[in-house]
């Protein structure tokens, strides 16, 4: 069961008592971690993963040394779930892609620096084209 609120443990994700086993889970101290693995630098946590049981689970973001949005999306047991966005420095929208909950790519939107559109795109995944 996944902690919350107060009782969310954090570490950094970069700290010596964290390390990958060999299926790629997040182990902290020995244990399968659970709760929440940041980047920090300058003091500032710059990014964030949320886990559970070792696996990615929950949401995940990055953010420019400015504070400005970089890219957030949702893990559902180690799979890309639902809406994922990237934006570039100056706070525009970059791209924006929807999973499945099966983690299987299912739309994606690019654009350029000026707005353009460079991809948009609807996939019938993998699953019998079921979301």
């Amino acid at each position: 069961m996944a902690a919350s609120g107060d009782d969310m443990r954090r570490i950094d994700i970069d700290g010596p008592e964290g390390a990958r086993d060999g299926f790629d889970r997040l182990v902290h101290n020995g244990e399968l971690f659970t709760g929440e693995a940041v980047t920090v630098e300058g003091g500032k946590v710059l990014a964030l993963t949320t886990y559970q049981d070792g696996r990615e689970h929950g949401p995940w973001w990055e953010i420019y040394p400015d504070g400005t949005k970089r890219h957030e999306g949702t893990f559902d047991h180690g799979n890309t779930a639902g809406e994922w966005r990237t934006w570039f420095p100056d706070g525009r929208l970059q791209s924006y892609q929807v999973f499945d909950r099966w983690g299987d790519l299912r739309k994606t939107q690019q654009w350029d620096e000026h707005g353009g559109v460079i991809e948009d795109k609807i996939y019938d995944g993998t699953h019998c084209g079921e979301w």
